[in-house]
C-alpha cells in the first residue's frame, strides 16, 4: 500500500511540474497540416519569439504553406548564455540553447532544453450572422518541462 501511495505522489508531482499553455491559433484549409514551430531571435535586442509554419500544400504547389511569427509573453534571448529564457509565474526556465553542430558549425540551431512544442487540431462552428460553417483550426502550445 505504501508503494502505491508513493507512486501516486511521484506521478502527481511530475504532472504538476509540467505546465502547458497555448501560444498560437490559426485556421487552415485542406487536409491534415504539417505544423513546424521553432524559436527565432534578435540577438542585438535580446528578443525571442516562435515562428510557426502551417503547411497544407500539395507537393507541386506552395499554396497553403503559411508562415507566422508569434510573440510569447516572458520569452527573451540571453546573449551571455546564448539561451532562450521564459519567465512565467515568477520563475525562469531555459527553453532552448544555441548549439553548433556539423562541419565547421554550419548546422547551428537552437536545441530544446526545458520546453517543448505540441499542436492539436480542432473544428469549430462559426456563425457569421447569416450561416453557420465549420472551421478547421490548429493550436500550438508551449510546454515547460521543468
Amino acid at each position: 500500500m505504501k508503494n502505491v501511495i508513493a507512486m501516486l505522489l511521484v506521478l502527481f508531482s511530475v504532472t504538476a511540474q509540467a505546465e502547458s499553455f497555448d501560444i498560437f491559433e490559426a485556421s487552415y484549409d485542406g487536409s491534415y497540416p504539417r505544423v513546424s514551430p521553432r524559436f527565432s531571435v534578435n540577438r542585438e535586442l535580446g528578443r525571442a519569439w516562435v515562428e510557426i509554419n502551417v503547411d497544407t500544400s500539395s507537393g507541386d504547389s506552395s499554396f497553403g504553406n503559411d508562415d507566422y511569427r508569434q510573440q510569447v509573453a516572458g520569452l527573451r534571448y540571453d546573449s551571455e548564455t546564448k539561451s532562450i529564457l521564459l519567465v512565467r509565474d515568477g520563475r525562469e526556465v531555459e527553453c532552448a540553447r544555441w548549439k553548433r553542430s556539423g562541419v565547421f558549425g554550419l548546422a547551428s540551431h537552437f536545441k530544446m532544453t526545458g520546453c517543448s512544442f505540441a499542436h492539436r487540431l480542432t473544428t469549430r462552428s462559426v456563425d457569421d450572422g447569416f450561416n453557420v460553417r465549420k472551421e478547421s483550426r490548429v493550436i500550438v502550445s508551449l510546454k515547460i518541462l521543468e
